[in-house]
């Protein structure tokens, strides 16, 4: 499966919420489950969160920063994306080199490397499976 990107896209993979949020990726869907199929949105190895402002990225960052997420690392003397990564859909690249995405730019989408694309999830789709949407 793939995410859709949409303005600017947050990207972080599930495995990694699931050991940073405080009762796992169930618990943060609970939590903010008014905002999936709005801003959120998620297959079954990524999860999207958005922003119109390229500038309202960093509360994004911030927010994950803030549960131990790591954004940057290093590799070859060049910054690169670790836990999380930024895409910005008219660019369709990630801000910097994030190596654990592949993209689809005919389909407007990133999936999780190593796996395959398959049915892309966006608004949309997250709104046919939330309850009370």
């Amino acid at each position: 499966m793939a995410v859709r990107l949409e303005f600017t896209s947050l990207i972080v993979r599930i495995e990694k919420i699931e050991g940073c949020y405080p009762g796992g990726f169930s618990a943060f869907k609970r939590e903010y489950r008014e905002m999936f199929g709005r801003r959120l949105w998620h297959d079954d190895h990524l999860f999207r969160d958005g922003v119109r402002n390229p500038m309202d990225a960093e509360s994004l960052i911030k927010f994950w920063v803030g549960h131990g997420l790591i954004p940057f690392d290093e590799k070859d003397g060049q910054k690169v994306w670790k836990d999380l990564c930024i895409v910005k859909d008219r660019v369709g690249e990630p801000t910097l080199p994030c190596e654990w995405i592949e993209i689809d730019r005919e389909e407007n989408c990133v999936y999780l490397k190593g796996t395959s694309r398959g049915p892309v999830i966006g608004r949309e789709e997250m709104r046919d499976e939330t309850p009370g949407h």
